[in-house]
């Protein structure tokens, strides 16, 4: 959802305002980078990363959180597919 979301926002928005189909993609493209990358500092609680080591240690040190600094791979799944759809409407311009 952390890619999700603002990809989805700003499709919605960059549709209101312009026609063109590559256009639109690229700027929800970048929406969606942004989500994904804002997830790197984030505590891991929900999802795969939950039981890849990124849960809190028993001692309670979240400084130990192996994922820290990494954006989730669900955020990068989707960055990555739509990554792929957009690159296959630039081309088609």
């Amino acid at each position: 959802m952390d890619a999700l979301i603002p990809f989805a926002q700003t499709f919605g928005d960059a549709s209101a305002r312009d026609d063109n189909t590559a256009n639109i993609l690229q700027v929800s493209l970048e929406a969606a980078r942004q989500g994904m990358e804002a997830t790197e500092d984030m505590k891991s609680s929900f999802g795969r990363s939950t039981y890849v080591g990124a849960a809190l240690h028993a001692d309670g040190d979240e400084s130990r959180d192996q994922t820290r600094g990494i954006p989730d791979p669900g955020a990068c799944g989707i960055v990555a597919i739509l990554t792929g759809i957009s690159s296959t409407f630039s081309l088609a311009t």
